[in-house]
Formats: C-alpha cells, structure tokens, sequence
C-alpha cells in the first residue's frame, strides 16, 4: 500500500476516484494511511469516493506540574498541540498551582488530546 496520504490521494484522483481523507489514532507513522474504503481493487463507478484513514500525529504532554498560574499551564498544554481541561482541587497548595496532570507528562498522545490538569482552588 501507499504509505503516505498525499501520494494516496494523488493515486485516487488520477484514478478519476474521489479521495477523503480520515484521521485515526493508533499505530503506524505519522500520516501514514492504513486502510482504504471501498478495498484497492474493488470495481467502482468513475466519481466514486474512497475514504482512505491515516495515522494522526502524536505528541508529547509537557510537564506543567507546579505551575502556579493555571493559565500558563494551559497555555503550555495548547502549545503542544493538545486540548487542556481544568479540574478544581481543595488540595494543598496555592490558589491555581497545578498539582496534576493526566495523562502524565512525557507520556505520546494523538495531537488534540485533552490533558487534564488538576489545580488548587482554595
């Protein structure tokens, strides 16, 4: 198969097929496509469309653990590609000190995960 999307989709088009393309995590390189709807080799009238999945980007969650500015530690989050979500927290520590974050910093996720950060309230 093809490996990456733009060769996939110049391939449907010459064809005189309609290309779509649909992101989905999971194994395989960046941007590679893993499946093809209706299967390679299918019969098909001219115009039809094959959706083709692809493998999206994965990044790394920063470590924003300890921030005491829940702002910047979203900021932090957006930077990476990824999705933050405040939690409130009556735990110890001062008001909008980031305490945790889930998943865990280092941790490769599909780019425009949420990262949920936990913070101080009180």
């Amino acid at each position: 198969g093809r490996t990456d999307l733009a060769t996939a989709e110049a391939g449907i088009r010459a064809a005189g097929l309609v290309a779509k393309a649909a992101g989905a995590s999971g194994a395989g390189n960046k941007g590679e496509v893993t499946a093809e709807s209706p299967a390679a080799g299918s019969i098909v009238p001219e115009g039809t469309t094959v959706t083709l999945t692809y493998t999206l980007p994965k990044v790394t969650v920063p470590s924003e653990i300890g921030r005491t500015d829940l702002a910047t530690a979203e900021a932090g989050i957006r930077a990476a590609g990824l999705v933050p979500k405040a939690v409130g927290s009556s735990g110890a520590g001062n008001k909008g000190k980031v305490t945790a974050e889930s998943p865990a910093a280092g941790t490769k996720v599909t780019k425009g995960s949420t990262v949920t950060l936990t913070y101080t309230v009180k």
